[in-house]
This record gives C-alpha cells, sequence and structure tokens, in this order.
C-alpha cells in the first residue's frame, strides 16, 4: 500500500463514515460542530439536528451543543445542536477534505471603515463621560477576503496554534458558518465545581516572561470593573460557597496578552442556581460594560451592525455530566468569496479611539494568523 492510500485508511479509520459523508456531501439539512476545549488535545464532532430555543434554562438538563446569539441581536436565533452521535475524533491531524462542501451566510454585514469607527469611539467616550458610565464595549466587523475557505483546514489551523482556549467550528442550515478561538469561559460545573473567570485588558506579546508584564491603569482599571462585578454576583447567588480566586493575572493566549482574574468555588448546583446565575453574569462587563443597561442602550444607539452570535453563548452541555459555556469571542463568519471578523475592545472616559482601533486590529491577527 502506498503513502496516500495508508493516510486515508487512517482517516477512514478515525472517523465515524456517516461523519466523513456529511463533510464530503453536505445535505444542507443536519448541523455539524467541531470543538477543542482549551488544554486538551482530544477533538469532538456532533452532527444532527439544531433546533431553536428561548434560552439557555431550556437545555441545561439535555445533552448537545449550545450556540446563542448576542443578548442585543436583532436577527439571529438561539439553538442547541441536539447530538445524534458525538465522537472523540483520533489521529485529526490526518483527517483532509479537500473540496468540503459548507453552508455559507447570505445577508451580507455591516463592515466598519476606520473613519467611522472613530467616529463612534468618540461619541461613545463622551456619551460615558456625560453620563458617569464605567465602560462600554465598542465593537466593529471587518472583511477579508479568501476564495478558497476551508473550514475544516481552518478549524485544525486555530487547534494548532491557541491550545490554550476554546476552538470552535459550527455549521447550522439557516445560519451558515462561524469559527472561532474564544479565550473566555464564562461558566464551567464539574461534579461540583463551578468556575468562572473576568478577562478584560489587552495588549501584544513582546516575548516577556509573564511574571513581569506590565498593565497600564487603562487597562487595570477595566479589569477590576469586570472582575469585581462577577465577585458581587457569586456572593449573591451562592452566599455560602468558599470562593478561591487566582489574580488578577497575565494570560497568553496565543498571539495576545490579557489580564485575567479566576473563580473557583465548591457548591450544591442545581438548574435553577445554574440558570438565574448565567442570566445575571452573562452578558458581562466585557462584552458590554457596565452597568449593564446603560451600556447596552449606549452600543445600540451607536453600533450600526448586529452583533449576530459575536459576544454570545456556546458550548457543551452535560457530555459526561460537564457543562462548559464559554463567551464567543474571536469569532469569524463565512461567505462566499470572504470572511467576516467581528472584532471589540473596552472603552473608558480615559480612552483614546486611535488606541481603540490598534487593539481591535491586534485582535484581529488571532483568525488571520490562520487564514
Amino acid at each position: 500500500m502506498d503513502k496516500d492510500n495508508k493516510s486515508e485508511r487512517r482517516v477512514s479509520n478515525s472517523l465515524p463514515s456517516k461523519i466523513l459523508k456529511l463533510l464530503r456531501e453536505y445535505n444542507g439539512h443536519n448541523s455539524i460542530v467541531f470543538y477543542r476545549l482549551p488544554n486538551q488535545t482530544k477533538v469532538n464532532c456532533l452532527i444532527g439536528e439544531a433546533k431553536k430555543v428561548n434560552s439557555i434554562g431550556e437545555v441545561l438538563n439535555e445533552t448537545g451543543f449550545a450556540f446563542l446569539p448576542a443578548s442585543n441581536s436583532k436577527g439571529c436565533t438561539p439553538y442547541f445542536i441536539v447530538a445524534e452521535m458525538e465522537n472523540v475524533l483520533e489521529d485529526f491531524e490526518t483527517l483532509d477534505v479537500p473540496n468540503i462542501a459548507w453552508a455559507a451566510n447570505s445577508k451580507a454585514p455591516v463592515i466598519t471603515s476606520h473613519s467611522h469607527y472613530l467616529q463612534q469611539a468618540k461619541s461613545m467616550i463622551d456619551e460615558m463621560k456625560a453620563h458617569k458610565l464605567e465602560k462600554a464595549i465598542l465593537s466593529r466587523i471587518k472583511k477579508y477576503e479568501t476564495l478558497h475557505f476551508n473550514p475544516l483546514q481552518t478549524f485544525k489551523k486555530l487547534c494548532a496554534k491557541y491550545p490554550s482556549v476554546m476552538v470552535y467550528w459550527v455549521t447550522i442550515p439557516d445560519e451558515g458558518t462561524w469559527l472561532g478561538a474564544t479565550p473566555e469561559t464564562l461558566i464551567k460545573v464539574d461534579n461540583g465545581i463551578a468556575q468562572t473567570e473576568a478577562l478584560a485588558g489587552t495588549q501584544a506579546d513582546n516575548g516577556m516572561p509573564l511574571e513581569k508584564v506590565e498593565w497600564g491603569i487603562k487597562e487595570q482599571e477595566e479589569q477590576q470593573i469586570v472582575a469585581d462585578n462577577i465577585r458581587l454576583l457569586i456572593g449573591g447567588y451562592f452566599p455560602d460557597a468558599v470562593l478561591e480566586t487566582e489574580g488578577p493575572i497575565t494570560f497568553y493566549t496565543g498571539v495576545l496578552l490579557h489580564l485575567i482574574t479566576r473563580f473557583k468555588w465548591h457548591t450544591q448546583l442545581n438548574t435553577p442556581a445554574i440558570e438565574s446565575f448565567i442570566k445575571a453574569l452573562h452578558p458581562t462587563p466585557a462584552i458590554v460594560g457596565q452597568p449593564r443597561q446603560a451600556a447596552l442602550k449606549l452600543i445600540s444607539n451607536l453600533e450600526t451592525h448586529d452583533r449576530a452570535y459575536y459576544t454570545g453563548l456556546l458550548g457543551p452541555i452535560n457530555p459526561n455530566e460537564v457543562t462548559h459555556l464559554f463567551v464567543n469571542l474571536r469569532c469569524m463568519q463565512a461567505f462566499d468569496g470572504f470572511v467576516a471578523l467581528y472584532l471589540g475592545g473596552g472603552l473608558t472616559g480615559n480612552s483614546d479611539p486611535d488606541a481603540e482601533w490598534l487593539e481591535t486590529e491586534l485582535k484581529a491577527k488571532t483568525l488571520l494568523s490562520v487564514l
């Protein structure tokens, strides 16, 4: 047997034939999910029906994969992909489907120009100062043309480049194809142990040891707002829990550095408590601002695009009785001939619009580096 045939045999043995057929001849009916959790090597794959849901609470007792839009999205539907089968893919690196079929998104997004972003940022900063808002998040969409986009190859490159974050590829017939490499856990629940984190503040990696990285006042304030909010929520919903805290420390995602504070507590969790906590926590100050309602109103007045699934929730629910939900950051939406990158950053009254634009350009490198 020659080398090529050996490679094909390994692929066929490692990948269930039903999934392989779906990849090669996507039929537009089932949904497909590939995901790789942070600091793990195994890749999981689900195929099945994407059912529409109203909230995360509807599916916390089911098994599958949640894919929910931003809380202020006007045109996207929350979905739960019911697992017809879930597989751990061995020898994933050998998998190669060159002419993979995939569902493209149909409605073109609103691309944010440099001048428009600077105008929005200045308006947001002025409004924050006038109304004494602590923080607000301004996002934008960047277009990148690519004629030969292959979601499987892009997913594989993201897995290789970013081992410490959640990497995913989701195709839903009515919503198209999304991929991302998000660094932010909203909540993880595993055997009575709950975990969440406050992640905010961004800078480029200059090769300095993490313990020696210095942060500016603006980034420290931005991160502290998020951490304080989460600490108060945990105390309110789990008053008897003993809270373990780590941070703020510098977190390396593969291209960028962030400030992160991790929280862990032991508690007897039940579905109503988890659902209430998730609803209180999300959207966090890291993706909308603080105070929440005032920041959401400001975003709605200034942003001209729909955030769609950017800053929404995604992740596996109850495989092996573990639920791990992430905030959908560093994500892209695939179209015929181009992809749309969703980017955002936290503004305070001390922000500089040009510096904020450069921060979004830095965040774009997470995805551009594999395209």
